[in-house]
């Protein structure tokens, strides 16, 4: 009987330590899914705020007195820096120094290209000179050698 009770109090051990390994691997997931469940409730509260504003600026954007094709980020940041900064009072002006700037930039970038293309020529130009310099010596060497055999051959008919 005392074998019995000692059998039942160990399975009654083990069971009693599974059962908390399983609760606390329970508590662990609730938690886990807890925390997952407000993350996504955080994300979705910043994606209607998002949507919001987005619907805001949408509104600005079409009630605006932008011109249409001026109407991208960058256009319009320069055009807003450009009245904050005193560089022009008015829309337009802005837009003209916008249109003045985009064409400066552009014209670097040609200038850039065309540089980064006569570099290319002018390296090439330089190998095919050294090349050629190289061919100049071989046929000096070949004009010497013929005018050395030149010469012999003079040499050997005066004494015929």
């Amino acid at each position: 009987m005392v074998v019995t009770l000692v059998v039942y109090a160990v399975i009654l051990l083990i069971v009693g330590i599974v059962l908390k390994i399983i609760n606390v691997f329970i508590c662990f997931f609730i938690r886990k899914t807890d925390s997952y469940k407000q993350k996504l409730t955080n994300i979705n509260k910043e994606k209607e705020s998002l949507e919001i504003e987005y619907q805001r600026l949408n509104t600005l954007l079409s009630e605006s007195i932008i011109p249409h094709e001026y109407r991208h980020v960058d256009a319009v940041e320069f055009i807003g820096k450009c009245i904050n900064q005193g560089r022009s009072h008015t829309i337009g002006d802005a837009i003209n120094l916008y249109v003045s700037e985009c064409q400066h930039y552009q014209r670097l970038e040609a200038m850039r290209e065309n540089q980064r293309i006569n570099e290319q020529k002018q390296h090439a130009y330089e190998k095919e000179i050294n090349t050629l310099k190289k061919e100049v010596i071989k046929a000096n060497r070949t004009a010497r050698g013929a005018k050395s055999t030149a010469s012999l051959v003079k040499i050997r008919s005066f004494f015929k």
